[in-house]
């Protein structure tokens, strides 16, 4: 069984912080064949790190605490959806990351 973008975009993940919860829901646009904000970020400083945007913002300015922490909540989730469809029930514990099932 493969995972879906619909699937995906029901899940969030929920920060521990201790100043505060953090709702990320990575996979949300990904359900209407959209990419997420942090995806397309992520992308531009990967493949035009040096350039600027239609803005005038260097590509680079995107790599922030946000993206970053949308991408690992992104791969926390991938992480326990794999384990998941493998037959392992249990979830992996994180110091920064909760799963929410979302409705």
């Amino acid at each position: 069984m493969y995972l879906s973008y619909h699937i995906l975009s029901l899940v969030s993940t929920g920060s521990k912080f201790p100043y505060g919860e953090i709702d990320l829901v990575p996979f949300k646009k990904f359900k209407d064949n959209e990419s997420s904000d942090w995806w397309k970020s992520y992308n531009s400083v990967k493949h035009n790190r040096t350039e600027k945007d239609e803005s005038g913002i260097y590509h680079y300015q995107k790599a922030n605490l946000k993206n970053i922490l949308h991408a690992l909540s992104a791969l926390y989730l991938l992480i326990n959806m794999v384990q998941k469809d493998m037959g392992v029930n249990d979830i992996l514990e994180s110091n920064l990351f909760e799963i929410h099932f979302n409705q």
